[in-house]
């Protein structure tokens, strides 16, 4: 399976499925959330790049926790040759998230479907990467989750395909694998 950062914003989930007037009440949710977390919350973003490869490290801050909490989100971007929106949105992406309803609602299918970020695999508790999601997910589908729609939500509002804005440092797998921290290390701040 092939997912699109556009595709991470409208329909995450399988093709054929899912009720389209539902799925506008979702996205209109989860950009109404994205506003009043921003206002509320700063997000952190870092970008590095090699050949064909852009990642973007967003920090996302907690929705429910008064102490500033931050979840780490690497959207890894497979770039098309144009720098535009465009593009941008129609380029396959790579994910990864130590959020609890990434790890253990979507972290099975995504692992299934090789969508997680393969530096960062072993960051996510290895339960959650072999043991189906028989009771948050039965039907083992992608859905919108809110850590890595805020960040994908940040980067587009941001402007932050273009390359003059981002001004990208150089990729280096051990040194943002060492910064991102393990989900089970989340659960225990």
């Amino acid at each position: 399976m092939i997912i699109t950062l556009h595709q991470l914003l409208t329909n995450p989930v399988s093709s054929g499925s899912g009720d389209t007037n539902a799925r506008y009440r979702i996205i209109a949710d989860l950009k109404k959330r994205y506003q009043a977390l921003r206002n509320k919350h700063e997000f952190r973003i870092s970008v590095y790049e090699k050949v064909g490869i852009t990642l973007f490290y967003i920090q996302v801050p907690s929705e429910t926790l008064i102490k500033k909490f931050y979840f780490d989100v690497l959207i890894q971007v497979n770039r098309l040759s144009k720098e535009t929106k465009k593009a941008m949105l129609a380029s396959e992406v790579k994910i990864f998230s130590n959020n609890m309803s990434f790890t253990y609602t979507y972290a099975y299918v995504a692992n299934k479907e090789n969508l997680i970020i393969p530096f960062l695999k072993s960051k996510i508790e290895k339960k959650a990467l072999t043991k189906k999601p028989v009771i948050r997910n039965p039907p083992e589908r992608l859905g919108f989750e809110k850590s890595i729609f805020y960040a994908s939500q940040f980067i587009l509002e941001n402007r932050f395909f273009e390359r003059e804005i981002i001004r990208p440092i150089e990729l280096k797998e051990k040194e943002i694998f060492n910064m991102v921290r393990d989900t089970e290390t989340i659960y225990q701040q």
